[in-house]
């Protein structure tokens, strides 16, 4: 009897040092579930956040395409029909850009170099210079 008392002992030793094993595993577990969480809830505010400026953002673009569009249409009746219907058929062709700026004497969109007569004549307004390169309309400012 005494060795099965014994037994049993070293058996309830081992099974109370797996219990304390299990819950050191579950402090743990619940340690990094708590800190997930917390990331979790961080995680959207910021996603919040951004949803929120970037609704602003939608709110101010939208005012401002609407004024833009106002404008357009005020200036639109005083762009020649030609102008305009050459214009628009760029915008179409290339993919919603028909006009590049002029920097530093070539071209904004795609950089070819123009001579300093085709930048004199795109500050002429009476007429209409293009890119030799992608063909779009060289506004000199």
């Amino acid at each position: 009897m005494q060795v099965e008392i014994a037994s049993l002992i070293k058996a309830i030793a081992i099974l109370e040092d797996s219990q304390i094993e299990h819950w050191e595993i579950i402090e743990l577990l619940t340690k990094i579930k708590n800190e997930k969480y917390d990331h979790s809830i961080k995680v959207k505010e910021n996603g919040l956040i951004s949803v929120l400026k970037m609704e602003s953002e939608i709110t101010q673009l939208s005012g401002e395409q609407q004024r833009l569009l106002l404008e357009k249409n005020g200036v639109i009746t005083q762009i020649s029909p030609s102008f305009l219907s050459t214009y628009e058929k760029l915008l179409t062709i290339k993919k919603g850009i028909a006009v590049s700026e002029i920097v530093d004497e070539c071209c904004g969109i795609c950089g070819t170099t123009l001579t300093p007569s085709v930048c004199q004549l795109a500050k002429n307004h009476a007429i209409i210079e293009f890119c030799s390169n992608c063909g779009r309309i060289l506004y000199a400012g």
